[in-house]
């Protein structure tokens, strides 16, 4: 049976339960296309790839009803692949959500130079997120990853306020 899945809301950005469902929003100017990723408990599977069809100014949205907090999930981005405009869109790596709440799973950077940008895959799983409801940030021990999350969000925030004051 094919999933509900409702046009949802541009703000706010990041996995938002309302009680009966997510409204999930990422915002990216250049995309040409996002699939919200869901997993299993464990997060080990991929259980649905969801494209997100409804964009407002640059935020593609989607409302899953009955999608609750501790859902697992990530992004799949499409769009170009040009570096030297400063683009590296590849639907073949997971991202995570800048305004996530939480991660799950280990996080692991590569500290010797040799990865540019995503260029080089870590061995083992992809990293998966972890919504947890209320309003606080919990950072479940991943705190580097959370500021680095927390800084793109408000970065994110300051262009987005500044080129869409109504937003």
């Amino acid at each position: 049976m094919a999933r509900r899945v409702l046009s949802g809301e541009p703000a706010p950005l990041g996995a938002t339960w309302d009680g009966a469902g997510t409204n999930f929003a990422i915002f990216s100017e250049h995309a040409t296309g996002v699939e919200l990723c869901l997993f299993s408990r464990d997060g080990r599977t991929e259980t649905e790839r969801i494209p997100l069809r409804e964009v407002t100014a640059f935020v593609w949205h989607a409302y899953l009803p009955g999608i609750r907090p501790g859902q697992l999930y990530g992004y799949r981005v499409h769009g170009p692949y040009a570096p030297r405009e400063g683009h590296r869109f590849n639907p073949n790596k997971l991202l995570i959500d800048p305004c996530a709440r939480a991660l799950h799973g280990q996080v692991k950077f590569i500290r010797d130079g040799s990865a540019k940008f995503g260029c080089q895959r870590h061995r083992g799983n992809p990293h998966r997120l972890r919504f947890v409801g209320g309003g606080a940030h919990q950072k479940e021990g991943v705190a580097g990853v959370y500021r680095l999350a927390k800084l793109f969000h408000v970065i994110l925030v300051m262009v987005t306020s500044r080129k869409y004051p109504a937003l």
